[in-house]
């Protein structure tokens, strides 16, 4: 069956036709505004003709239509909210150059929409306007465009390349998150904004490069991207949020820009294939398991610019073979270097002053090592299982709250005297 608008109606009401058992659908010129909701779930609307009056379709005014294609007439200005939302037999649809609007949700959900085109006059894209739209390909954006908001393209897994319009400012929270086909991206040097998670699961996506403007790269920004290899990061960022390229398991190679201050929780968790990584001076802070359970690091700088490395920072890093503690230091915390099975070297300097619990536990390549006068107190359980220390030299007065289980130490006295002693649980 069809419906065909008669030429004196100039609005469609809020839920006029809603759910009404139609094929075809003609809305003549005379008609300005389609208000919200106003053919929401005609189910078996394939057909759909507007008039050259229209300047605003509402919100949910099409949502769960069977529509195949739309071409949306030059009058329109703007697409609400949800207005094609879970149109999912739609395959194409044309945007023409008079819209200034489309609104959030407007073609979620869009399961078999190929193409996007979004022409010049376009200045805001809602949020999750095009999300979830899995058969999505290709989309091209206009130049109006200077923010793409949150979760717009999230989980539009045939994605395979965007191009990103330069006056774009701000890549928001989720915009193209799990768009797992996605392989190429260029992010221009307009925008100083990346949000959360905003390509978490691009587990496509090989090589991205940061623009210099960036200041913050915020958590999960990257994670789970388990095809990306390099990373440049320039020095206008200063904070690597937590979990920002966790579990990055093909990433090889880190290159971070002398303005970062602070590497956050979880910043590098289970980057298994990162090798090495040069920490630059600029650096304060490493927090808790940054990069903990990086297996094939076997190389790490860490300046004396570091004043604060967290707990397990460096855990099961299995391959890392030798550390230099930052002269800043006064604490080796909590699990810091725990499994890490290689470690053959450590050089503790004169600023730490204790040792925490299970700091060196299972590094069973550890076979000597020199605790300087400045340290205090070494807590319990700080050298765990290292079943092949012998070799330890301890400052003339500490506080040892362990019984240091098959360890041998060499205890150096002011009168150089040494002892032998195995100490056992």
């Amino acid at each position: 069956t069809s419906l065909t608008i008669p030429d004196s109606v100039t609005r469609i009401g809020p839920f006029a036709f809603r759910n009404l058992r139609i094929t075809s659908l003609i809305i003549p010129d005379s008609v300005k505004i389609i208000e919200h909701s106003a053919f929401r779930e005609c189910y078996y609307l394939t057909n759909l003709t507007i008039g050259n009056g229209v300047t605003s379709i509402g919100a949910n005014a099409f949502s769960l239509c069977n529509l195949l294609s739309i071409d949306i007439p030059d009058s329109v200005v703007e697409i609400g909210k949800s207005a094609f939302c879970m149109c999912k037999s739609l395959t194409s649809v044309v945007i023409p150059d008079s819209v200034t609007k489309i609104g959030e949700s407007a073609f979620g959900n869009c399961e078999s929409l190929t193409s996007v085109v979004i022409p010049d006059s376009v200045t805001e894209i809602g949020k999750k306007a095009f999300s979830e739209c899995y058969g999505l390909t290709s989309i091209s954006m206009g130049k109006g465009i200077t923010k793409i908001d949150e979760e717009v393209f999230e989980v539009c897994r045939e994605l395979t390349k965007i191009s990103i319009p330069d006056n774009v400012i701000e890549i928001g929270y989720g915009a193209f998150r799990d768009c797992s086909k996605l392989t190429n991206l260029t992010i221009p040097d307009s925008v100083t904004e990346i949000g959360y998670r905003a390509f978490y699961e691009c587990r496509s996506l090989k090589n991205i490069t940061i623009p210099n403007r960036v200041a913050i790269i915020y958590p999960y920004t990257f994670a789970f991207c388990i095809s990306l290899t390099d990373v440049n990061i320039p020095e206008s960022v200063a904070v690597i949020g937590y979990h920002a390229f966790e579990n990055c398991s093909n990433l090889t190679n880190v290159s971070m820009g002398n303005g970062v201050t602070k590497i956050g929780e979880e910043a590098f968790l289970r980057c298994g294939n990162l090798t090495s990584v040069v920490i630059p001076d600029s650096v304060n802070v490493i927090c808790s398991s940054a990069f903990r359970d990086c297996s094939k690091l076997t190389n790490i700088t860490i300046p004396d610019s570091v004043t604060e490395i967290g707990n397990r920072a460096f855990e099961e890093c299995k391959s890392l073979k030798s550390i230099t503690i930052p002269n800043g230091l006064t604490i080796i915390p909590a699990y810091m270097f725990s499994g890490c099975i290689s470690l053959t070297e450590v050089i503790i300097p004169n600023s730490v002053v204790g040792i925490w619990s299970g700091a060196f536990k299972d590094c069973i390549g550890l076979k000597s090592i020199i605790i300087p006068d400045s340290v205090t107190e070494i807590d319990k359980g700080a050298f765990r299982n290292c079943i092949n220390l012998i070799n330890v030299t301890l400052p003339t007065k500490v506080s040892v709250l362990d019984d240091f289980e098959c360890i041998r130490y060499i205890l150096d006295d002011k009168d150089k005297e040494k002892i032998m002693t195995l100490l056992k649980q």
